[in-house]
């Protein structure tokens, strides 16, 4: 977020306001771009007040919003659990379908300039991935986007999404289980040890 605050000095008019406070958003797909907005919105901030022989400060939150990035392996394992998720049975939505139980995944074509806070997980870990869960239903009148004063939650939804959080930590799990035996059988035997034992 930034601030501006323009102050116009000694002698100006009674229907000008002597100081003004100007805040925003600035969002961008990557660190690079926004590092780049930002040194932008401080040059045009400096400019418009020296055009207007004003003065300006810009304030930046101490921790701004970063991109939210989707690592690539973390997204793949969440398009293998939904898939294992939505194999067959009756759809949430009243329908049948032999393919799917409601639930699909979809990548975005387009990626979006949402602000958001799992952007600072995503960048403490190097395996995590941002989704939506749909919960627009035309037949129970909860397809009105978010921001939005129809909106309506489909709580029958809430469900869902603790499901695909659960198997996302299954298969976590199970990835790395396989990972350390494969680890174990390819690594020489280490010496006895006496009253040794394995432990989860």
């Amino acid at each position: 977020v930034t601030v501006a605050r323009f102050n116009s000095g000694e002698g100006a008019s009674n229907v000008i306001p002597d100081s003004v406070r100007l805040s925003g958003t600035v969002r961008a797909l990557t660190s690079e771009a926004f590092d780049a907005l930002r040194s932008r919105v401080d040059e045009v901030v400096a400019s418009v007040a020296r055009t207007h022989r004003c003065e300006a400060q810009v304030e930046w939150e101490a921790q701004p919003y970063g991109p939210t990035s989707n690592d690539a392996a973390a997204e793949l394992a969440l398009s293998r659990v939904v898939a294992r998720l939505g194999s067959g049975g009756e759809r949430s939505d009243g329908g049948n379908d032999s393919s799917t139980n409601g639930i699909a995944y979809e990548r975005a074509l387009e990626p979006t300039m949402a602000a958001e806070d799992f952007g600072f997980l995503a960048s403490a870990t190097t395996s995590a991935v941002f989704a939506f869960l749909g919960t627009g239903s035309e037949r129970k009148g909860t397809g009105h986007g978010l921001h939005t004063s129809r909106f309506v939650m489909d709580d029958e939804q809430l469900a869902l999404g603790a499901a695909v959080h659960a198997a996302m930590a299954l298969d976590g799990l199970e990835r790395a289980a396989r990972e350390a035996a494969a680890t174990t059988a390819g690594a020489a035997p280490g010496p006895a040890v006496s009253g040794g034992r394995d432990e989860l």
